[in-house]
């Protein structure tokens, strides 16, 4: 399931309280990860991480209500803008129910047929 939090702070305490790291310092800087604004729609947020080259990319995440975090798009955004338009499309799909975490398959799935 999909978080609902007010804040991207909100969610990392709970991601600290069930004993995970993703936000540590050290793993941030590991894998070059910088939070980009606060949390989208409850549940969307965007970090600019090093891809395999160390070129900086821009990738957009899942805050789930288990604390856990899912990488919707990982280093696939050359620029801020291009994440930040995606990001909005995904809250928007999220919210009228075009797309939904499917949590038997691990990703989103697209929810309507189109003729």
């Amino acid at each position: 399931m999909l978080g609902n939090y007010k804040s991207l702070s909100q969610f990392r305490q709970l991601n600290y309280q069930i004993g995970h790291y993703w936000f540590d310092r050290d793993n941030m800087k590991m894998f070059g990860t910088r939070l980009i604004g606060d949390m989208l729609g409850g549940c969307v947020f965007i970090t600019s991480d090093h891809d395999y080259k160390r070129d900086r990319k821009y990738s957009i995440r899942l805050a789930m209500a288990s604390g856990r975090i899912y990488s919707y798009a990982f280093v696939e955004y050359d620029t801020l803008p291009e994440a930040r338009k995606e990001a909005k499309w995904l809250v928007g799909a999220l919210a009228s129910g075009e797309v939904a975490y499917d949590p038997n398959k691990c990703e989103i799935v697209v929810t309507t047929l189109f003729d």
